[in-house]
């Protein structure tokens, strides 16, 4: 999912019917489940691309310094002589560890959407028993 969808079916899970209280204090559990499922499959997936960033970061570590197999150099050919010092310097740029991180970002915000939507989900309850005592309130019940 992405995040667009996320925020709609958040929206929706966080709308309360007043008409049934007991229903949707019920489907809180419920909720909280699944939100928490969507936060750790993202979060495993998290986990996935920082580990192939580390893989990619070497294997561009060895390419700039001329260590790379001669497959890579023959569909990407390189031939500066670049000193230890400015390597770092040269995987920052590279276009590939530019889109891997691109895409960390972007599930690091998906994330960290997820987990307040968690948080959300899990007030939600707080919501409702306000709700309830405002109903006694208003009709006068103590």
């Amino acid at each position: 999912m992405n995040i667009k969808e996320l925020k709609r079916e958040l929206e929706d899970d966080l709308k309360m019917d007043l008409d049934n209280l007991h229903n949707e204090s019920i489907r809180v559990a419920g909720l909280h489940g699944k939100w928490l499922g969507f936060a750790m499959d993202e979060t495993g997936k998290l986990v996935a691309l920082r580990s192939k960033m580390k893989r990619l970061r070497l294997r561009k570590w060895n390419y700039y310094l001329g260590r790379g197999t001669a497959e890579e150099y023959k569909s990407k050919p390189f031939q500066l002589k670049v000193l230890k010092s400015e390597v770092q310097q040269y995987i920052d740029a590279d276009d590939d560890v530019r889109a891997l991180e691109d895409m960390i970002e972007t599930k690091e915000a998906v994330v960290n959407f997820l987990d307040g939507a968690v948080r959300a989900v899990s007030g939600k309850q707080w919501h409702i028993k306000n709700a309830i005592e405002f109903l006694k309130f208003k009709n006068g019940v103590v």
